[in-house]
């Protein structure tokens, strides 16, 4: 028996079990002869980046969109937010699996890791248009306690504490 490593090829490893259920990478793709096969801890470690990283950004990304709607419309406009994810979770596998048969997974990771980028290159030229103001910024900072969007809860709490009920 010879041992495996990380530069075996994915098309040395057998792919079928005594029970003929096909496993490995199937040997009509012409790449298995060429890629090394996964590894299982990076398969793990693969699943839980995406795992988390997936719902962490998908939170963020909708609390930013939300924020930056302000007045408008918002339930227009999270749905058409919602629908654009709902169609990229549609049409993203279908891509993938093509990308991925013809081309292996070296060019589908090519593939994302542009998308990625091209993503990373957007949100540097538009980072000033997604800071979000406070609403001391949105209002000024003039000292004017008159005004009841300047006073703090404690102020409002004291103030409606001195209101006489005849």
């Amino acid at each position: 028996t010879s041992t495996l490593s990380l530069s075996t090829p994915a098309s040395t490893l057998p792919t079928t079990t005594p029970d003929n259920d096909e496993k490995g990478c199937p040997l009509d793709y012409h790449w298995c002869y060429t890629v090394p096969r996964v590894q299982l801890w990076q398969y793990i470690l693969a699943s839980i980046v995406i795992t988390i990283g997936f719902s962490i950004c998908n939170v963020i990304c909708y609390s930013i969109f939300s924020k930056k709607l302000g007045d408008r419309p918002q339930g227009t406009m999270m749905g058409i937010f919602t629908s654009a994810g709902s169609l990229a979770r549609a049409f993203g596998p279908i891509t993938v699996g093509f990308l991925y048969k013809q081309w292996g997974p070296r060019v589908l990771m090519i593939f994302m890791l542009l998308i990625v980028l091209t993503s990373v290159v957007v949100l540097i030229f538009n980072y000033k248009r997604l800071y979000i103001e406070t609403e001391s910024e949105l209002i000024g900072d003039d000292d004017d306690n008159d005004n009841p969007i300047h006073i703090n809860s404690s102020e409002r709490a004291r103030s409606n504490s001195n209101i006489d009920i005849a």
